[in-house]
């Protein structure tokens, strides 16, 4: 009869290796009138005043109300950038 050592030994033989994380890059069309609004400093468990939130068309209105309802927020806005250098 095999031993829960044995069993734990062949469990872990057979999972599945953690996944690598995912280098995110900072995005390069950001528009730079803005980065000095922007904190530069790293998270932590603190209350921030105000971000900005960077992301692609299809996910910003699925975003912005999921901000609204997690968040008691004082303004928050959507704005498309088409032409910017």
């Amino acid at each position: 009869m095999p031993s829960s050592d044995d069993e734990a030994t062949a469990d872990s033989q057979h999972s599945t290796p953690p996944k690598k994380k995912r280098k995110v890059e900072d995005p390069k069309d950001f528009p730079s009138e803005l980065l000095s609004f922007l904190s530069h400093a790293v998270f932590s468990n603190r209350t921030l005043a105000c971000f900005a939130i960077y992301t692609t068309k299809e996910k910003a209105a699925l975003l912005y109300k999921k901000i609204m309802e997690k968040y008691s927020v004082t303004f928050i806005s959507r704005h498309n950038s088409y032409n910017h250098n």
